[in-house]
């Protein structure tokens, strides 16, 4: 058996990722990096397949987080870009015949140009 009082248990810092879990659960900050294209390694598989663009956004409070590569999200935040200032809600998560998992639903805002 392993004496493990000698040492501390780490957390990680999770993926860098925004997940919210909870409805009106949001994402505000400004937009400092875009990846066109990413991938994910397919738990079946094995193997790395595409999973679309990716925005990086930074909190008030400095961190970062990267935004879920949801295709409904995408498709909202096609017109954003390095710069803007946005927030994102969490809205529902929605049953989709024939789907294992839900989808999320969210609502896509541009900071006003003042």
């Amino acid at each position: 058996m392993v004496d493990m009082s000698k040492y501390e248990e780490q957390e990680g810092s999770g993926s860098g990722y925004w997940k919210p879990e909870e409805i009106n659960e949001a994402l505000e900050g400004e937009i400092v990096d875009f990846q066109a294209e990413s991938t994910f390694l397919d738990q079946n598989t094995g193997e790395e397949r595409p999973a679309g663009p990716i925005w990086t956004v930074q909190l008030d409070d400095g961190s970062t987080k990267k935004t879920p590569t949801h295709k409904m999200l995408q498709n909202k935040m096609e017109n954003m870009q390095v710069g803007d200032n946005v927030l994102i809600v969490f809205t529902e998560s929605k049953a989709i015949p024939g789907r294992e998992s839900e989808m999320k639903v969210y609502r896509v805002f541009k900071q006003k140009a003042e």
